[in-house]
């Protein structure tokens, strides 16, 4: 768990759909803010500060996605079209009875591209390249005041961006 329960400094994302001042809309609110920190820091790639991207993760969550960003770091790897990531939380399809944890329907689009740059002795390489539609189930728990996503379940991706596909 975090250090700390109180809430991080959460940007303020415009596409939403509920009232920010309502239970829903903190934890949109919290689920936008997570996506938001992770593609900053992508594009800070490869000096991102993998905890201020995951200060809105927690648990495994948080772990994995240092995990993966410490290593894109110590390779030095770059990306490229990071504007392309679009997300959207499409729903908040539960809550517990304790309304303690919510579950977030989320789709997303990404058109990015991870490389190794150019060197003096090697062009720019291609690492892995994105053009897929994905929804998502996001695991989310309030910890002291906060809200912190805590687990992401891929429950279908597509090639490209097909119209419909994120309402």
């Amino acid at each position: 768990p975090p250090e700390t329960t109180e809430a991080p400094d959460t940007p303020a994302p415009s596409n939403t759909i509920f009232d920010p001042e309502t239970i829903e809309g903190e934890v949109e609110q919290v689920a936008l803010a997570n996506y938001l920190a992770f593609a900053e820091c992508l594009s800070e790639l490869p000096a991102c500060d993998s905890e201020k991207a995951t200060r809105f993760a927690a648990l495994e969550n948080k772990a994995n996605n240092i995990e993966l960003i410490e290593g894109w770091n110590s390779e030095g790897i770059e990306i490229r079209d990071i504007d392309t990531w679009v997300l959207a939380v499409e729903s908040i399809v539960e809550f517990s009875d304790d309304r303690l944890e919510a579950v977030v329907a989320t789709c997303s689009y990404d058109g990015s591209a991870l490389v190794k740059p150019a060197t003096d002795t090697a062009p720019e390489e291609i690492i892995g390249t994105s053009d897929v539609s994905t929804k998502s189930k996001l695991l989310l728990l309030k910890i002291g005041e906060a809200w912190f996503v805590v687990a992401r379940e891929r429950v279908e991706t597509v090639p490209g961006q097909p119209d419909g596909f994120c309402q």
